[in-house]
């Protein structure tokens, strides 16, 4: 993956969140086997918004809220 400016960084945590809120507001229609998946879906969204906060901090800048 190339790397990605400051601004970019900031987009995507704020597309990761957006997307959070929606697995979130979907949840409770869900039935066993798309609750496994949601809960893993949810999951890989957490690390990935943890990296790119991580990178956000590596560069001095702060995550932007959704």
């Amino acid at each position: 993956m190339p790397f990605m400016t400051t601004e970019e960084l900031q987009k995507h945590h704020r597309h990761l969140l957006n997307s959070l809120a929606l697995l979130d507001k979907a949840a409770p229609g869900w039935n066993k086997a798309d609750r496994e998946r949601g809960q893993a879906t949810r999951r890989n969204l957490q690390q990935e918004i943890g990296r790119v906060e991580g990178d956000l901090h590596m560069a001095g800048a702060r995550a932007m809220s959704a």
